[in-house]
């Protein structure tokens, strides 16, 4: 129809508009992801490489089976990887960015070691914690003691935390490769958190073991005048006769013969330390079993309400640390000597067989 021609007629059909031809693409479909446990996980862990997993292995070898998240980034791992060893049971976070292999058992030391990591390069073991780190005699417990010296220090959890600002390098060692406060500036210390005369037997015990010298408990108390504990250690060195170990009571004594005469020796006057900072001394023990005894005089632990309330908390602050604790009056070892005898004998051979149970 030329142009002009007439429009006349039927109408045609409008055209339909059909959708545009669409190439398949060539990308697969993507998979469906592996339904995770939201309540644990909530991303998908990072695979890691066979190679930062012996780097990991080696580092637990040679750091008490601790790392910390700078160690762990230097290695090749990442927060998502550390989350997912975390979820997956293999670490455990001991404290923020602290993480221990679960493989192994946890030791005293590994606790330490955790709390230096968590407090940064300047925190020393200190107080209690580094009575048990030079050796004390007939130290236990489970407390993380430590000291900065600075005016700020973080919190955390499960850490007793002390700053100073007369902590001088000449109060600082290294033991065992950790950073500690020396056993001179460890004893004054001391002084404030536990019984002088418990500080003076370790120091008879240290002196008569040539581990150090009373001038160089005098040069360090003199260096810090103004401590509460170097006065007070100043006062026991002065009043007490040293290398002179007794027990404190005619019953302590007696109990004592009787088990050297069964043929179980006893460990005299064993202090722990429980992790809510509590320091308790026993009147004998076996720390290999944790097994301790104590012999109660009526009027001792009688004479108020309070003195009896005391030693309940005592008595299981102590047991929640895995320590059985035997008593005995002045009448059991009077008139039933045998008998005390069997009991302890009996307690100890079951605390070596529960400790010699593999899980």
């Amino acid at each position: 129809m030329g142009v002009g021609a007439s429009t006349c007629g039927p109408r045609a059909a409008p055209t339909r508009h059909l959708p545009a031809f669409r190439r398949p693409s060539r990308r697969p479909a993507a998979r469906e992801r592996p339904q995770l446990d939201t309540t644990s996980a909530g991303r998908h862990p990072e695979p890691i490489t066979a190679l930062v997993h012996r780097l990991l292995i080696d580092h637990f070898a040679h750091r008490d089976q601790l790392i910390s998240t700078p160690q762990a980034h230097e290695l090749g791992l990442t927060k998502r990887q550390l989350d997912g060893l975390v979820e997956r049971g293999e670490l455990e976070r001991v404290h923020r960015g602290v993480y221990r292999n679960r493989s192994v058992p946890i030791d005293q030391r590994q606790r330490l070691v955790a709390g230096l990591l968590a407090c940064g390069p300047d925190a020393v073991v200190s107080h209690r914690s580094a009575l048990w780190l030079h050796g004390a005699p007939n130290m236990s417990g489970t407390l993380v003691e430590l000291t900065k010296r600075s005016t700020s220090f973080p919190l955390r959890n499960g850490l007793v935390l002390h700053r100073s600002s007369t902590l001088a390098s000449a109060d600082v060692t290294r033991v065992d490769r950790l950073w500690a406060t020396t056993k001179e500036r460890t004893l004054i210390d001391c002084c404030t958190l536990v019984p002088v005369g418990l500080v003076m037997r370790i120091a008879e015990h240290w002196m008569s073991n040539r581990l150090t010298t009373l001038d160089r408990l005098h040069e360090t108390i003199d260096r810090l005048p103004t401590l509460s504990g170097a006065r007070r250690l100043r006062r026991g060195l002065a009043e007490r006769s040293l290398g002179v170990v007794v027990a404190d009571s005619p019953l302590e004594h007696r109990l004592g013969e009787l088990l050297d005469r069964a043929g179980l020796p006893a460990v005299h006057h064993v202090v722990v330390t429980v992790r809510s900072g509590r320091t308790y001394e026993l009147d004998w023990a076996y720390p290999d079993v944790r097994l301790g005894i104590e012999v109660d005089g009526y009027g001792v632990h009688l004479r108020s309400v309070t003195a009896f309330d005391d030693d309940r908390w005592r008595r299981n602050e102590r047991e929640n640390e895995g320590w059985q604790i035997l008593n005995f009056t002045s009448g059991h070892l009077r008139r039933s000597p045998g008998r005390v005898v069997a009991q302890v004998r009996d307690a100890r051979a079951r605390r070596r067989r529960d400790a010699e149970r593999p899980d």
